[in-house]
């Protein structure tokens, strides 16, 4: 039978075990807050979205990377959802 470590110490912090994890799309939560003309708060969220997590030894050398579909946002404001768009919204490559 094989011991199977879930999570470990360091500096006094619980952390899940050292190695690659793959997001659940159906069990991941992707949401936002965003204040609409200094007033409203619009809370929103991204319905589809993938990554992965790579957790190393030394927890500051751990990587996450995502995929977030732009066109998959649902949002319980109907003025917002008109005007988001990809022309609306900033890319980054880095």
């Amino acid at each position: 039978m094989t011991d199977t470590i879930t999570s470990r110490q360091v500096n006094g912090a619980e952390y899940p075990a050292v190695g690659s994890y793959v997001l659940d799309g159906s069990h991941t939560h992707l949401g936002f807050a965003v204040r609409h003309m200094a007033v409203a708060k619009v809370r929103g969220l991204f319905t589809e979205c993938s990554g992965t997590l790579e957790l190393a030894e030394d927890p500051s050398d751990s990587t996450a990377w995502s995929r977030i579909r732009m066109e998959a946002i649902a949002s319980a404001s109907a003025p917002l959802r008109p005007s988001i768009g990809m022309t609306s919204v900033s890319r980054s490559t880095a």
